[in-house]
């Protein structure tokens, strides 16, 4: 969280073909690229993940503000 109260998420990158933080194609990219390839927890989370009916995940940001010692979770739209 910024000193004005902004979060900011990564943008997608064409060269790495990585999507914009947060979206749904980015979702799926972290768990098919990195989670399916632990064990345990991680897997089953990638499974749930891949799964998953279009629109079903329901995302949330969480930001500390240090100013105020509060804890944010912002949830994301579904278009997002």
């Amino acid at each position: 969280m910024n000193a004005n109260g902004s979060v900011r998420l990564n943008k997608g990158n064409p060269n790495t073909r990585l999507p914009v933080q947060m979206t749904e194609d980015w979702l799926r990219y972290i768990a098919r690229e990195k989670l399916s390839t632990l064990d345990g927890l991680q897997k089953q989370t990638s499974e749930a993940i891949l799964d998953a009916p279009k629109g079903f995940i329901q995302k949330y940001v969480v930001a500390v503000d240090k100013t105020k010692g509060e804890i944010n979770f912002l949830k994301l739209g579904k278009d997002f």
